[in-house]
């Protein structure tokens, strides 16, 4: 018969509250677990850069018991090692007894994260520049939102990769480097060869982002050339390897 023991904790600003358990060796191996569980949480917030980071755990020893089997004690400080952390939504993490009398548990941890991330104060088009007034700071549960972001710096400027919806929590992989380039706008198409810079005025014909190749028609011929979008408004031939910055003439 399999039994599950199971402890909530809830941790706030690095602050963990540890209800009693029945029996010294359960509490033990549920406090190493969370300890473990909880620093790497930390670590993944940290990266993050999640403003004001909460979670709860819920700690299951999956070990199978016989019934009225009390959790064993160890004689050594325990060692714990995580498994699977891939998904914060359920962690897997080993327990081992390391002295003679030694055993080993399997644990698994439940974990609800939430913090204060970048949220869509309005809609925006998928292609269209997202702008300051666009978003907003709110707590929502990240545990299925990794990407999260929590500066709305990062995301002005940027677009969607599709249409982005009020409410929504903005993650890195919603979001689409700025277009430099426009269909319809003048560019400056910059040839370069043995150190010399030669700009040449143009029309793209295609929307870019830097380093994408575009159409441009060269409005002194009337040719059409793909061109590599190199920064905003300025374009370079395909054909020229990318190349530093040279001496410019107009």
């Amino acid at each position: 018969m399999r039994l599950l023991w199971s402890l909530t904790v809830i941790v706030v600003s690095g602050v963990a509250c540890l209800p009693a358990m029945a029996g010294p060796a359960s509490r033990e191996v549920t406090a190493q677990v969370e300890a473990a569980a909880g620093a790497y949480l930390d670590d993944v917030a940290a990266k993050a850069n999640w403003l004001e980071p909460q979670w709860t755990l819920s700690v299951l020893d999956s070990t199978p018991m016989r019934r009225g089997e009390a959790p064993a004690s160890c004689s050594k400080p325990l060692a714990v090692e995580a498994v699977d952390t891939r998904h914060v939504s359920r962690m897997r993490f080993a327990v081992r007894c390391p002295a003679d009398e030694g055993w080993k548990r399997d644990v698994v941890v439940r974990a609800q994260v939430s913090a204060k991330v970048v949220v869509m104060a309005g809609d925006v088009a998928a292609g269209q520049a997202i702008k300051d007034d666009d978003l907003t700071l709110e707590r929502r549960d990240v545990t299925l939102v990794p990407d999260a972001i929590s500066d709305t710096q990062v995301a002005v400027g940027f677009t969607g990769s599709r249409s982005l919806r009020a409410g929504q929590v903005l993650s890195k992989r919603a979001l689409l480097t700025p277009l430099l380039v426009l269909r319809g706008h003048s560019v400056s198409i910059v040839a370069r060869n043995q150190g010399i810079a030669v700009t040449v005025a143009g029309e793209a014909m295609d929307s870019g982002r830097e380093g994408e190749v575009v159409r441009v028609r060269n409005i002194a011929s009337g040719k059409v050339i793909r061109a590599r979008v190199i920064e905003a408004g300025k374009v370079e031939p395909e054909a020229i390897p990318v190349s530093a910055p040279a001496q410019s003439r107009e």
